[in-house]
Protein backbone atom coordinates (compact mmCIF):
# COMPACT_ATOMS: atom_id res chain seq x y z
CA UNK A 1 0.00 0.00 0.00
CA UNK A 2 1.48 3.37 -1.09
CA UNK A 3 1.20 6.43 1.30
CA UNK A 4 -0.57 9.62 0.24
CA UNK A 5 2.47 12.25 -0.16
CA UNK A 6 1.72 14.99 2.70
CA UNK A 7 0.94 17.97 1.86
CA UNK A 8 2.87 21.36 0.98
CA UNK A 9 1.95 25.13 1.16
CA UNK A 10 3.56 27.45 -0.11
CA UNK A 11 4.28 30.92 1.49
CA UNK A 12 1.86 32.78 -0.65
CA UNK A 13 -0.94 30.20 0.69
CA UNK A 14 0.04 30.81 4.43
CA UNK A 15 -0.29 34.53 4.10
CA UNK A 16 -2.93 34.22 2.81
CA UNK A 17 -4.85 31.74 4.57
CA UNK A 18 -3.26 33.95 7.68
CA UNK A 19 -4.74 37.39 6.20
CA UNK A 20 -8.48 35.66 5.92
CA UNK A 21 -8.21 34.29 10.24
CA UNK A 22 -7.46 37.68 11.13
CA UNK A 23 -10.53 39.07 8.49
CA UNK A 24 -13.23 35.77 9.51
CA UNK A 25 -11.31 34.22 12.34
CA UNK A 26 -9.21 31.13 12.49
CA UNK A 27 -12.39 28.85 12.82
CA UNK A 28 -14.27 30.11 10.19
CA UNK A 29 -10.93 30.12 7.90
CA UNK A 30 -10.29 27.06 8.40
CA UNK A 31 -13.71 25.37 7.30
CA UNK A 32 -13.87 27.78 4.24
CA UNK A 33 -9.99 26.90 2.98
CA UNK A 34 -10.53 23.00 3.76
CA UNK A 35 -7.49 23.71 6.30
CA UNK A 36 -7.69 21.89 10.19
CA UNK A 37 -7.61 24.68 12.52
CA UNK A 38 -4.67 23.45 14.79
CA UNK A 39 -2.68 23.89 11.53
CA UNK A 40 -3.84 27.11 10.83
CA UNK A 41 -3.21 28.21 14.27
CA UNK A 42 0.06 27.00 14.17
CA UNK A 43 0.82 29.02 10.95
CA UNK A 44 -0.09 32.38 12.92
CA UNK A 45 2.21 31.32 15.49
CA UNK A 46 5.10 30.46 13.91
CA UNK A 47 7.26 33.53 13.02
CA UNK A 48 7.48 34.29 9.83
CA UNK A 49 10.27 35.69 7.35
CA UNK A 50 7.76 36.95 4.96
CA UNK A 51 6.06 40.15 6.95
CA UNK A 52 2.95 37.87 8.17
CA UNK A 53 2.97 39.40 11.89
CA UNK A 54 1.07 36.49 14.13
CA UNK A 55 -1.73 37.66 16.35
CA UNK A 56 0.27 36.63 19.44
CA UNK A 57 -0.34 33.96 22.20
CA UNK A 58 -3.75 32.81 22.22
CA UNK A 59 -3.30 31.28 25.57
CA UNK A 60 -2.28 34.70 26.76
CA UNK A 61 -6.01 35.32 28.86
CA UNK A 62 -6.27 31.53 30.17
CA UNK A 63 -5.19 32.22 34.07
CA UNK A 64 -2.22 30.18 35.49
CA UNK A 65 -3.27 28.93 38.94
CA UNK A 66 -0.10 27.74 41.35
Amino acid sequence: MKRIPRSRNTKEVREEAINLAKAVGASEASRRLSIRLKTLVNWERTPSTTGVASRGNCFAAIPTYH
